[in-house]
């Protein structure tokens, strides 16, 4: 063999000893720490999800009520529960079940026939909308701020009277409540044979002088569900505003400048709602009319959360109308 050869042979064995040595000394262990790190993450990450997977605690006493009137025009959030018992309006539909009370007719009590918690076929069905004695409650809730303070609007327990106790499609139910002052309310309640509630309201007057009235919506949930954290799948609030979609996740609603961010469309119409990963309760505004909308964290000892939307013009009652 003659030098250069064996020179060559020398540098290629030194070559691979260098490689071998780096990669048992130097890359190896590396590797090994990187992993462990990883196992470490993975480990707080399930630590992490299993907790947020407990029942929120809602303190009772901040179990909301209903939005009261204000001067503004705004929604204010009340603290105050229904204060009565009421009999409910049995919901009775192809693919939802649940009631309505009579105080508030708050939308609370929502179950999906066609769906359960899980694949077991024992399983109970989703409850999607909750009361407000429960833990966490969910509901929708609609009603009229006023600017004039002397005129009571209807409040979470306002009992109304209905001409019906079954809601069904094809068979509305219309509701009455008087504020003893002049002002009659009346909302029909009807359903299809899908998932949609429609609320038609009117507001009959015996005054002498005219009254404005801002109507409002809103969808409440107490408590911060858990998420999957997926990044290509929004779960929280949203809305599409001037023919635009807008996400907030919950930690943006709590972080947002008194926890309050507000919309102000220059378009009519839009809508604002709460989704999970599966299932979406959402409230669509009179497509013609100008609203204002909200996306609320609002004060107290736990999470509560709130989209609602509130008529950007009022709505003059004529004396007498």
């Amino acid at each position: 063999m003659n030098p250069e050869n064996r020179n060559m042979i020398l540098a290629i064995t030194l070559s691979m000893a260098v490689l071998f040595g780096w990669q048992m000394f130097v890359v190896g262990p590396e590797l090994e720490k990187e992993a462990a790190m990883q196992q470490a993450i993975a480990e707080q990450e399930a630590a992490a999800a299993a907790a947020s997977g407990d029942a929120p605690q809602v303190d009772p006493d901040a179990v909301s009520g209903s939005v009261g009137a204000a001067a503004t025009g705004e929604p204010s959030a009340s603290e105050a529960a229904p204060a009565v018992e009421a009999p409910r309006i049995v919901i009775d539909a192809p693919l939802v079940s649940g009631s309505i009370s009579l105080a508030g007719i708050r939308v609370d009590d929502i179950m999906l026939k066609a769906y359960q918690e899980t694949q077991d076929p024992d399983s109970e069905n989703i409850q999607f909308l909750l009361k407000t004695s429960t833990a966490a409650p969910f509901f929708a809730e609609f009603g009229w701020a006023s600017a004039d303070a002397a005129q009571p609007m209807p409040k979470s327990d306002s009992v109304w009277t209905a001409s019906s106790m079954v809601l069904s499609p094809g068979s509305p139910v219309t509701l009455t409540w008087k504020n003893g002052n002049g002002l009659t309310f009346r909302r029909q309640l009807s359903i299809n044979d899908d998932y949609m509630i429609t609320v038609d309201d009117s507001v009959e007057s015996a005054l002498s002088t005219p009254l404005t009235l801002f109507p409002y919506g809103l969808v409440r949930r107490h408590g911060t569900p858990a998420t999957t954290g997926i990044y290509i799948l929004h779960e929280g609030a949203l809305g599409v505003f001037d023919e635009t979609l807008r996400e907030e996740d919950y930690d943006d609603m709590r972080d947002a400048d008194g926890g309050v961010s507000e919309i102000r469309p220059e378009m009519p119409g839009g809508w604002i709602g709460f989704t999970d990963k599966y299932w979406l309760a959402a409230l669509l505004p009179d497509q013609s009319a100008n609203m204002n909308f909200a996306f609320k964290s609002l004060a107290g000892p736990s999470d509560r959360y709130q989209v609602d939307y509130i008529a950007s013009e009022a709505s003059v009652l004529p004396a007498g109308g």
